[in-house]
């Protein structure tokens, strides 16, 4: 499967689990705005993941993964240059928030760590 096997397997999941929550098919997505749908992925989706997914488009990779794609991804990946089309959720800036809210993750454990060793000198 390549260098998105990882990518294309976390937005599997993620879209199984919403279409068991919403008690519909893959096919019935059609039927929603779709734009939710896409909302919720991408809000779960690992930063690494969705930095991948987003190169694909950036580096016009979509026909090199094509073959790697479940129908569900295949569908995520349509929602995806819908949403480059519309413009309704920013991916950079999504990027940019996730990554921040791992860093703020990690900062504070860094300071306390830098706070034991200064009590310690």
């Amino acid at each position: 499967m390549g260098k998105y096997e990882k990518a294309f397997n976390e937005v599997n999941v993620l879209i199984s689990e919403i279409l068991a929550k919403l008690n519909i098919t893959l096919e019935e997505t059609d039927l929603f705005p779709t734009e939710d749908i896409f909302r919720m992925v991408v809000r779960e989706i690992e930063v690494d993941d969705l930095k991948l997914i987003s190169s694909i488009f950036t580096n016009d990779e979509y026909h090199e993964g094509k073959e790697d794609m479940t129908p569900a991804v295949n569908k995520f990946m349509h929602w995806w240059g819908d949403n480059l089309d519309c413009d309704n959720i920013d991916i950079p800036a999504l990027i940019a928030k996730k990554e921040e809210s791992i860093l703020s993750s990690i900062m504070p454990i860094c300071s306390d760590r830098d706070k034991e060793n200064k009590k310690r000198i």
